[in-house]
């Protein structure tokens, strides 16, 4: 349960190389106008819907929150594909 701006801080400092790891993959494979600052929020809310909708029976939370920022990411990067 995140209960404080503090545990926020927290957790996206704990997740913020898996952000940045996605996002230089994502970046790398899509030469489409992307802002890394807005990549980077989108990644940072994608953390906090995964870790608010987890349930166990998806699998393991460092997979489900992977798969949950990288589909966000994705989804964001795409958006920019037909600039």
């Amino acid at each position: 349960m995140i209960d404080s701006q503090e545990s926020l801080e927290r957790l996206y400092s704990r997740h913020k190389g898996l952000i940045g790891s996605l996002i230089r993959s994502i970046v790398i494979n899509n030469k489409s106008v992307v802002s890394i600052a807005d990549l980077q929020q989108v990644g940072a809310m994608a953390l906090i819907v995964a870790l608010k909708t987890y349930d166990s029976s998806v699998g393991s939370l460092s997979a489900y929150v992977r798969r949950c920022i990288r589909n966000a990411l994705l989804e964001e990067a795409n958006s920019f594909s037909g600039v």
